[in-house]
C-alpha cells in the first residue's frame, strides 16, 4: 500500500494522481453541502474548507519541486493553488459574517501564508521544505479552527 510506504521520487506521480482523485471527489461532495445549504454561511463554510485542501495541495508542490520534480505541469497547478488559496483567503477577511475571533483566526493565517510566500519565492534551487511545511501545516490547523467557527454561527 502506498500510503505505508517511505516517499520517492518515483511514486511522486501516483502519489499526484491520487490526490487529485481525491480532491476532485471531495471539491464535488463539499460543493453539494454548499448548494443544499443555500446560504452565504455555506459557502463561506465551503471555502474555508478549501483553504486546508489548498495548503496541503501547495506544500506537495513545494516538496515535489524539492526533489526536482519542476515540471511545467506541477508549476501550473501549484501557481493555480497560491492564487485561489490569496483570493479565498481575501474573500473570507472580507466576509460581513464574520466574528471577532473569526477576524483574529484569519489574521494569524495571513501572517503564516506571508511567512510561506517568503520562503516560497527563494529562487536558485534553494528549498526550505521544513519552513514552507510548517507554515502551511499551520494554516491548515488554523483553517480546521476557523472552519468549525464558521459552522458554529451557522
Amino acid at each position: 500500500m502506498l500510503v505505508k510506504t517511505e516517499p520517492n521520487l518515483q511514486q511522486a506521480p501516483q502519489v499526484n494522481a491520487i490526490a487529485d482523485k481525491m480532491l476532485k471527489y471531495s471539491n464535488r461532495f463539499v460543493t453539494l453541502l454548499e448548494e443544499r445549504s443555500g446560504t452565504s454561511k455555506g459557502r463561506l463554510i465551503n471555502i474555508s474548507d478549501r483553504q486546508r485542501m489548498f495548503s496541503q495541495r501547495i506544500a506537495k508542490f513545494y516538496v515535489f519541486k524539492a526533489w526536482g520534480l519542476d515540471t511545467d505541469e506541477y508549476c501550473a497547478e501549484c501557481d493555480k493553488a497560491v492564487k485561489e488559496f490569496s483570493d479565498a483567503l481575501e474573500t473570507l477577511k472580507k466576509a460581513p459574517e464574520n466574528t471577532p475571533e473569526i477576524n483574529e483566526a484569519l489574521d494569524k493565517v495571513q501572517t503564516d501564508w506571508n511567512t510561506f510566500k517568503i520562503s516560497f519565492s527563494i529562487r536558485g534551487g534553494k528549498f526550505i521544505p521544513s519552513l514552507v511545511t510548517r507554515s502551511l501545516d499551520n494554516i491548515l490547523k488554523q483553517m480546521d479552527r476557523i472552519t468549525a467557527m464558521y459552522v458554529a454561527i451557522y
